[in-house]
């Protein structure tokens, strides 16, 4: 080793053409190469059993001599180096894509080869030679085949060294060599190998091939389609915390995609996900508190979990959006107009068009902003005509009563049924109330019940008293007491004392068996229809 001596340059022998260090004191200079190590060489220190790139914290515990690692690459090239020698060479040319390197104070680092790829393989096989480590083969031919359009030949190259750390059991060699033989990018497609390697390394438990093998099965890639075998395969990778699997899991429970139907599995892998930081699962676990979907409704923990969502790195936009209901509505905590107006135009500045119509029928009321209907006009008129239903009957509204635009009953409508014709209640409603009060147009008591009918199905609890009383006297539908009794029991349910007592006098008019049958009409609609 040579001395260090101020003022002059350390050359290893034969990296003297490749390696220059600008000059400093002997310490600044050692620590200068100790830096350029953390920052540059993920390595090993020791020809272990399996090799693998290590952290920079674990190279400071390592080296505990700075000295040390300048003999290492100095010794790189001799006959008698040293597995250590010819990995911290390799990870030096292998880790070095940019030519200069500025370590500050004066110091720098330059690496001159134009081939650094084919010189980490020469010292990497090197070392493969003096030591069979099937993590060190994983790795050469890992290289192989990021750098197949650099090195001719370089892909069977790389199977190569996969399948000779595969064979040696190495669990994430099978793993790659699985995925090796499924890429087209690298070879022709072969399913026989692609399932014999994933198999070998899911029955050490490994994460990602227990995930690949849940894909081919639910996908029938090289497989017969096997959902039970997928379900089986998505669990396991799940339980190892595997975030795809859990999330294909929990739409699949929720929506019934490869598995039954199951809304507490969903709410359960959705939980275990939002808990990991997912923001997205966040979203979905408090919409299925907000609804009661596979837990009992909370709206406390839905707005925590909206919260939560909105704060994360990357909050998705439905976060905002749903924050912003349930602070609009009062829900899960005190009613904060001002907190769903910021929530809304966090929404906003994303897209989501939904929230353009929240804010469009802010504006119209006056809630929470000031009162415009011409800005509420502007902010309503994009998502209404791209399908949103809240929009489309907000944008009704203003041609029905010719606020912020001119009034033109015939667009309303026509909004009002685009809407209704999405199941928006406060829309089929109004319908009904359109055609029954026969103002703006002509009288139609079968098309206000029809309308109106619609709208009770969907849960609006004027329309259920209307059609209570439509029932009752035979308007637009033929005389029924019992179903008249049963709208005005739910409108009833539904917060509408004038239903209610409606509901009181007509029992007295109906015989034992017509209220029986009416009271279970009410209880099998409300048990289908819970809020």
């Amino acid at each position: 080793m040579k001395s260090l001596v101020p003022g002059k340059a350390i050359r290893p022998p034969e990296l003297s053409n490749s390696v220059s260090i600008c000059p400093m004191r002997t310490m600044p200079l050692f620590m200068a190469l100790f830096v350029m190590v953390l920052l540059l060489f993920p390595i090993t220190g020791t020809a272990a059993d399996d090799y693998r790139p290590m952290s920079a914290i674990e190279v400071y515990y390592h080296s505990k001599n700075h000295e040390q690692i300048i003999r290492n690459l100095s010794k790189a090239n001799d006959p008698d180096s040293t597995v250590e020698d010819l990995l911290i060479a390799g990870e030096l040319y292998y880790k070095r894509r940019v030519v200069d390197v500025d370590l500050g104070a004066g110091l720098s680092f330059k690496l001159n080869s134009k081939t650094p790829d084919k010189d980490a393989l020469r010292y990497f096989e090197r070392a493969a030679k003096k030591s069979q480590s099937p993590g060190l083969q994983l790795r050469i031919g890992q290289i192989y085949l990021r750098t197949r359009e650099v090195i001719v030949g370089s892909i069977p190259t790389g199977e190569e060294w996969l399948t000779k750390a595969a064979n040696q059991g190495h669990t994430e060699a099978e793993y790659q060599l699985g995925m090796f033989y499924q890429n087209t990018g690298w070879t022709r497609v072969d399913h026989q190998k692609t399932l014999h390697w994933l198999k070998r390394a899911a029955n050490k438990n490994h994460t990602k091939a227990l995930f690949q093998l849940g894909q081919m099965y639910l996908e029938g890639s090289g497989v017969a389609t096997d959902e039970g075998q997928a379900r089986r395969y998505y669990q396991q990778a799940a339980s190892n915390g595997h975030t795809l699997a859990m999330r294909m899991l929990g739409d699949s429970y929720r929506y019934g995609t490869f598995t039954k139907e199951d809304p507490v599995a969903a709410f359960d892998w959705y939980t275990r996900l939002a808990e990991s930081g997912d923001s997205q699962a966040q979203v979905d676990i408090g919409l299925m508190y907000a609804a009661g979907e596979g837990t009992a409704r909370d709206y406390s923990a839905a707005r925590k979990w909206m919260t939560a969502a909105s704060q994360s790195k990357n909050p998705p936009m439905d976060a905002f959006f749903y924050l912003g209901m349930l602070q609009e509505q009062g829900h899960g905590g005190p009613q904060d107009l001002s907190g769903a107006v910021k929530s809304y135009q966090q929404a906003k500045k994303k897209g989501d068009l939904r929230a353009y119509a929240a804010l469009g029928m802010m504006h119209m009321q006056g809630r929470g902003v000031e009162k415009d209907h011409t800005k509420s006009f502007e902010l309503l008129s994009e998502p209404a005509k791209s399908g949103i239903a809240p929009a489309q009957y907000g944008l009704a509204l203003l041609y029905f009563s010719g606020a912020g635009v001119d009034k033109n009953v015939t667009y309303a409508l026509d909004w009002f049924e685009k809407a209704g014709a999405q199941g928006h209640p406060d829309a089929l409603m109004a319908l009904g109330e359109i055609y029954r009060v026969g103002e703006e147009v002509p009288g139609d008591l079968v098309a206000s019940a029809k309308w109106h009918q619609q709208g009770a199905e969907r849960g609006h609890s004027h329309s259920q008293l209307i059609m209570g009383i439509f029932y009752e006297n035979g308007t637009g539908v033929p005389k029924n007491f019992t179903r008249s009794y049963m709208w005005f029991h739910i409108a009833g349910a539904y917060g509408s004392e004038q239903a209610s007592r409606a509901r009181d006098r007509l029992a007295k008019q109906l015989t034992p068996a017509q209220l029986n049958e009416a009271q279970q009409m009410s209880t099998e609609w409300l048990n289908s229809h819970r809020r």
